[in-house]
């Protein structure tokens, strides 16, 4: 009878291991995207993706990203670091949204390859603070303010798999391939010596660029059914 009970516990386990994954309509999915900048480079922080199936092959998709940072540098007015210091702060944000549709192939229970197209959109500031610095050594008196904001716009065709490692759980890959417009707003810049500010302002320009939007990125999901 011990026997037995551990049989059935074992195809129990078995069926809910490896059940069929493959969304069916109405299930909500949520994963985590990770883009791989090079072979020789680690992954890049994740951005969150939500995908709803209209039906079993045809998901819509909508994908959130944040980005920033802030690194500050300090530079001693003497050689072996004492007297006054001059600081330089870089302060750097972004976000972009995107959505999309994929449309699903046959595969298998378990195998899932798609293809599809979406359009994205992204903002992004970056301001840089020096205080008695110019950013490579230590400058009394001397400070500098400026900041600069861009945007971009994109549409991109992609294709990836979805690979269902339990019923509710899943990995992927995904290619995606874009054509991307991104306009650069002016840089503004305030400098100030010896008690006299000077303001100026570069003027900003638009560009655009496909190809380079080749980007591999994997992908971990679940379905919330």
């Amino acid at each position: 009878m011990k026997k037995i009970s551990m049989i059935l516990a074992l195809v129990s386990l078995s069926v809910l291991t490896f059940a069929q994954g493959k969304p069916e309509k109405g299930d909500l999915l949520t994963e985590a995207r990770f883009n791989v900048a090079s072979f020789a480079d680690n992954f890049e922080l994740p951005s969150l993706r939500v995908r709803y199936a209209l039906a079993p092959d045809m998901l819509v998709r909508g994908d959130l990203s944040l980005r920033g940072g802030n690194t500050e540098d300090n530079f001693a007015e003497n050689s072996d670091g004492t007297g006054a210091t001059g600081t330089t702060v870089m302060k750097a944000f972004g976000f972009g949204i995107g959505v999309g549709i994929e449309k699903h192939m046959a595969g298998n229970n378990r195998f899932s390859p798609y293809m599809g197209a979406g359009l994205g959109f992204s903002s992004s500031s970056l301001k840089d603070e020096y205080t008695n610095s110019d950013g490579l050594t230590y400058l009394a008196d001397y400070s500098e303010n400026s900041d600069v904001a861009s945007t971009a716009f994109g549409v991109g065709l992609f294709c990836g798999a979805d690979y269902w490692v339990s019923g509710s759980f899943y990995l992927g890959m995904e290619v995606s391939f874009g054509v991307s417009m991104v306009n650069s707003g002016d840089m503004t810049t305030e400098m100030s010596t010896g008690g006299t500010t000077v303001k100026t302002v570069e003027l900003g320009g638009s560009s655009m660029s496909f190809g380079e939007g080749i980007v591999p990125s994997f992908r971990i999901g679940y379905n919330l059914k």
